[in-house]
């Protein structure tokens, strides 16, 4: 099998030679070749032979450099590959500017159109060789009868095409023959008029118009008069998209034979099916029919007819025997006897030989017409047929190795040699990753796909199957950056990457990784162009095969990925969290799945004065806890809100902590433990772009004015907004996560600019995601036992498509999607999108730009089929009905005006209302103290907890020397307490 077929991605061997993407800038080049120039330059080694196979991956970087930081033979390159390059093409006269180059390219292109509509003259026909076995034995010959039709069709130009064809019948002593003419114009891309001619037999002509209704419907109206009778018929079709693979269709027939039929079709990647009704003047039918695919090859089929003139079941399979060849075998049973057919399809070409086997039902040789057949069938596939099939592959793999021995030899060699040169910072990498719990890369294998399946064979050495796999452990390690992860670009063939090479040129080939993060071990492995991206982000859905997580007792368990809607196994990311079927699985959980974690026993003991620094001050959560303690509340109560922490998450919190506090930095609010995770989760605990966009986000609260919004910003136009913009909150998931819904496909936006404006909804949703973050998700934690911290999102898109994109549209969704992703991050657990047609993955693919990585990873785009994905998530009674669930809400006029929720329990609201009241006691009066006091009350807390429980009668005066020797301890630690004892 060929893997190069030159409709797969370009092999940009140059891309993975300096580890970068296609869509890499000048700059990325640049700083990517500085970084393999100081790995491979030659005077960085001492002995002869390593000095030599330096300067030659020297030379290979030098010349993919040279070749990529020139924008011209850049263009050339990924327009033609190096034969473009080699060829002089970047050195001619004619071909020195980037604007030539792009007329050349048009050039190509418009040759390649000619070519398409050359190819549009498309012949296409059907032999009909009806033999009869009953005649044959009664010695009146084999052939009962024989038609033929031939069809040729013509584009001359793009609106209009040509289609002449003919067909002849002969039947014992009697046949006939039709010619006719079609003239197809397209008026505009939604209508089209055709005009019909035929002469023969059934000569008529006849004129056809079709348009399109809507984005899912489209109407057919033709009228025909026969030249032989002079009657007229009229008919009128309408079609229906119904979901993403079915359609539906009505047809109306007025003529002498007057009829209506309605009809289904359903087409997937698997299987297709369809049925039809009918009723006419004269005669009824129903009819069905159902195919399978078992694989890209071969199918089965099942079909049936009943009716006036017609009674029969049919069943039977085919087979692919070449790239355009299929054969199929089909046996009938029925009113009329007992039938074998044989089609051959190659092409536009069909053969079809029906058999009648008998006239007659007859038990006996109805099953054996069956059974014989089906048996032959498999024994030759079993015994012959596959094992032919096998032997020709193994034969053509051999050759091609025999082939290209030398050139796989060569490659290995030269692979070897730039491993040398990568050991030592690979071996460095690794070693500082497993100090840390990061990534290393303990076992990766690439070459052939069959080869890498039979993972058991090869452990035993198996010389042929090791001929064709390369171990890469040595470059990935190498690859791991700083932070601990591991990219490898999508559409960038892997052989090209420094240490890499193929070991089996023409054959599919994946990459196979075993590694470790944070004390776990997983195993995952991707297709040769595939993106590769591990750990923290999540696995991307197109390019993973396979995803098996160890556990501690060294066994593992496979996790299927899957695009949504489709069965795939629960997979835990720790022993007890099952995510949804159909999800995508991240490589580390859900921000809250923390509380999953095994509670910890006893309280933490108060620090000591001897050991007491910056480091022990800063490691205890926040507020949080005081604050409950003095409203008396119990131990559950505080874990509910402040969540059991993950060791790894906690230690990285504090570093953060530590960072911001030593640079002055950490503000007297929004300093928690959460609130840092969570900006620390989107830029992938990233302490440094994690500080950028966690202090981005003060300036802009600061700015934008973010606390007087809440207080004082008023939406009068609520409810007026509502009408025009249906959306809210309304009930909770299965794991107790708040749902938000949007009903896009319903929003009027002329209607909406006329009540508010953009710029006060996007207030309102500002006041929205604050009430969100301290009453919603808090609500929902007592609610549930457990800490809450994401919302589950529906968004409903039912008529969308890219007229609904208008500038107001896309501005008001680039202001919202930008605040929601730089400001209040990690706040979205799921989002589907659900009755998504075409008209909205259009628009889909322009929204996508919009979006990063992380959040187009939780999104699920659904069709109408899309309930029992939203049950498995959410409980019917959390489901309005209009979305096939059973609450209503009708007391509050609907269920997005009830804003229904944990978040409206007034005992719930109330225990919130006393937490919030003591904190802000807590902070009256200590605002000067800024990042200092934010650490103040955590010290506090490790010392004499009990009495904190007593009331608050004499919290003023414990709470003060608190501070002060905690404040002591942490300027001792980085010397500043005569500068901040003046401040005091």
């Amino acid at each position: 099998m060929k893997e190069d077929d030159g409709s797969g991605p370009p092999n940009r061997e140059l891309y993975a030679l300096l580890h970068l993407s296609p869509d890499a800038s000048d700059e990325e080049i640049r700083r990517a070749y500085r970084q393999w120039a100081q790995v491979y330059h030659p005077d960085k080694y001492q002995a002869p032979h390593m000095k030599e196979i330096a300067t030659e991956n020297f030379q290979r970087i030098c010349k993919a450099y040279e070749i990529l930081s020139d924008a011209n033979k850049r263009q050339i390159y990924d327009i033609y590959g190096m034969e473009g390059l080699n060829s002089g093409l970047e050195l001619g006269q004619k071909l020195n500017k980037v604007e030539e180059i792009k007329e050349q390219l048009e050039k190509l292109k418009r040759m390649k159109e000619q070519q398409k509509t050359l190819s549009h003259f498309r012949p296409s026909g059907t032999i009909l060789a009806n033999l009869s076995l009953p005649q044959f034995l009664d010695g009146d010959g084999i052939m009962e009868g024989m038609a033929m039709a031939s069809e040729v069709q013509s584009q001359l130009s793009k609106r209009n095409a040509l289609v002449i064809g003919g067909n002849l019948q002969a039947k014992e002593d009697s046949g006939g023959g039709v010619a006719s003419a079609v003239f197809r114009h397209q008026i505009s891309s939604d209508s089209s008029i055709e005009f019909i001619g035929s002469a023969g037999l059934n000569a008529l002509i006849g004129v056809q118009t079709t348009r399109k209704l809507s984005l899912h419907s489209t109407a057919t109206m033709a009228i025909a008069k026969s030249l032989r009778d002079g009657s007229i018929n009229l008919s009128n079709s309408w079609t229906r998209q119904l979901s993403e693979t079915a359609s539906g269709n009505i047809e109306l027939l007025l003529g002498p034979e007057s009829s209506i039929g309605v009809g289904w079709q359903k087409k997937d990647e698997n299987m297709s099916a369809g049925g039809e009704v009918k009723f006419g003047t004269h005669s009824f039918g129903v009819s069905a029919r159902y195919t399978h695919r078992f694989s890209s090859k071969s199918h089965g089929r099942i079909a049936g007819r009943i009716g006036s003139t017609a009674l029969e079941v049919e069943v039977g399979g085919g087979r692919k025997v070449s790239d355009f060849s299929t054969v199929r075998m089909l046996y009938t049973i029925g009113i009329w006897g007992i039938f074998w057919r044989f089609e051959l399809h190659r092409g536009g070409q069909k053969l079809i030989i029906p058999i009648l086997l008998s006239r007659h039902l007859n038990p006996v040789l109805a099953t054996g017409a069956f059974v014989v057949p089906t048996s032959i069938y498999f024994i030759l596939k079993k015994f012959v047929f596959k094992p032919f099939y096998l032997k020709r592959e193994n034969q053509k793999a051999l050759e091609n190795m025999e082939r290209t021995a030398t050139q796989v030899r060569e490659a290995r060699e030269a692979a070897a040699k730039a491993q040398q040169l990568l050991e030592n910072v690979a071996n460095r990498k690794r070693n500082k990753q497993q100090e840390t719990g990061g990534l290393v890369i303990t076992k990766a294998i690439y070459g052939n796909r069959k080869a890498l399946k039979k993972g058991d064979e090869l452990r035993e050495s198996n010389d042929e199957l090791a001929s064709q796999v390369l171990d890469v452990t040595l470059p990935l390690n190498f690859l791991v950056n700083d932070s601990g992860q591991l990219k490898l670009h999508d559409g960038v063939k892997k052989s090209g990457i420094m240490g890499f090479c193929d070991p089996c040129p023409g054959e599919p080939k994946q990459l196979h990784v075993e590694y470790t993060y944070g004390g776990e071990r997983y195993e995952v492995v991707v297709d040769d162009y595939a993106e590769l991206l591990i750990p923290h982000l999540f696995v991307s859905v197109d390019s993973i095969v396979r995803v098996h997580m160890h556990k501690s007792n060294e066994k593992y368990r496979e996790i299927v990925i899957d695009k949504g809607g489709g069965e795939s196994e629960d997979s835990p990311n720790r022993d007890t969290y099952q995510f949804p079927k159909g999800m995508n699985k991240p490589m580390h959980p859900p921000i809250e799945t923390h509380f999953l974690l095994p509670p910890q026993e006893g309280e933490k003991p108060a620090p000591s004065k001897s050991s007491s620094g910056l480091k022990s001050m800063l490691s205890y959560p926040l507020k949080v806890h005081d604050s409950l303690k003095r409203l008396g509340k119990s131990k559950s109560m505080e874990l509910i809100l402040e969540g059991t922490h993950d060791p790894k998450d906690e230690q990285i919190v504090l570093s953060f902590r530590e960072l911001l506090f030593l640079e002055d930095q950490l503000p007297a609010k929004h300093n928690d433990y959460h609130t840092l995770l969570r900006f620390l989760r989107m830029r992938n605990f990233d302490l440094s772009k994690a500080k950028e966009m966690f202090l981005n986000y003060l300036q802009w609260r600061k700015d934008y004015r973010v606390d007087a919004i809440q207080k004082e910003f008023k939406f009068v136009e609520f409810a007026e907004v509502k009408k025009c913009y249906p959306h809210g909150f309304h009930g909770v998931d299965r794991s107790g996560r708040p749902v938000y819904i949007e009903r896009i496909g319903m929003v009027d936006l002329n209607a909406f600019l006329q009540v508010t404006s953009i710029d006060r909804f996007v207030k309102y949703h500002v006041s929205e995601q604050e009430k969100t973050l301290n009453l919603r998700f808090p609500a929902c934690s007592i609610a549930v036992k457990r800490h809450i911290a994401s919302t589950t999102s529906i968004l409903d898109v039912k008529g969308v498509g890219m007229s609904n994109f208008s500038k107001p549209a896309r501005y008001l969704f680039m202001e919202i999607q930008k605040i929601d992703s730089n400001y209040y991050p990690e706040t979205l657990n799921r989002l589907f999108i659900i009755n998504a047609g075409s008209g909205f993955r259009m628009l889909w693919k322009v929204l996508k730009a919009f979006l990063d990585a992380r959040t187009l990873a939780k999104i699920q785009v659904l069709g109408s089929n899309y309930l029992s994905n939203l049950i498995e998530v959410i409980d019917p009674s959390n489901l309005p009905v209009f979305l096939g669930g059973n609450c209503t809400c009708a007391d509050y006029g609907g269920c997005l005006l009830s804003d229904k929720g944990p978040w409206n329990n007034p005992e719930i609201t109330e225990m919130l209302q006393a937490v919030s009241a003591t904190e802000e006691a807590n902070n009256e009066g200590n605002s000067d103290l800024a990042s200092g006091d934010a650490l103040l009350h955590d010290v506090g807390n490790g010392e004499n907890k009990e009495d904190l429980g007593n009331g608050e009668r004499a919290m003023s005066d414990r709470l003060a020397p608190r501070k002060i020797m905690a404040l002591e301890v942490a300027l001792a630690d980085t010397n500043k307490v005569s500068t901040i004892a003046t401040r005091l």
